[in-house]
């Protein structure tokens, strides 16, 4: 290396040095600076989230619990389908019972499900019969099966 470097005219050993500084700057650029940059972004839209997340369950909390019961005529299918368009859950399956319907969504937030279920309990008050929810692969994501009854 050092006959490469002494075999360089001054003109084409300060080419190699900026090059070579330009080089360590872009490498540090793509392993260092962009995941922090990415993993900060991803930090920061949890933040929001989880602020979103307090402030419905604070004013909840602040309204009181006050335990509504849905019309006997209102079918639970369609219960449970407006409700979650309201928490933007996509529902891959609906499988009504006698007395309770078979819900299985499709992955979605943990805090959301837990908000919908919250409201299904308390503004319609239905019961949450049996819950099952997996931990995804994505942050923050579950795959949830429930049972839902009157």
């Amino acid at each position: 290396m050092t006959a490469f470097w002494a075999a360089r005219t001054g003109r084409e050993r300060v080419l190699l040095a900026c090059l070579a500084i330009v080089c360590i700057a872009y490498a540090l650029m793509v392993a260092v600076w962009q995941p922090l940059q990415r993993h900060r972004d991803t930090l920061t839209s949890d933040i929001a989230r989880y602020t979103r997340t307090a402030a419905a369950l604070s004013d909840a909390t602040a309204q009181g619990a006050v335990f509504a019961t849905p019309a006997a005529d209102t079918p639970l299918p369609a219960i449970i389908t407006d409700t979650a368009a309201t928490y933007q859950l996509t529902i891959r399956r609906l499988q009504p019972t006698p007395n309770a319907a078979e819900v299985t969504l499709e992955d979605a937030a943990f805090d959301a499900v837990l908000l919908w279920v919250e409201a299904l309990e308390r503004d319609q008050g239905l019961r949450i019969v049996s819950l099952t929810m997996t931990r995804r692969p994505e942050p923050g994501l579950v795959a949830t099966t429930l049972t839902v009854g009157r």
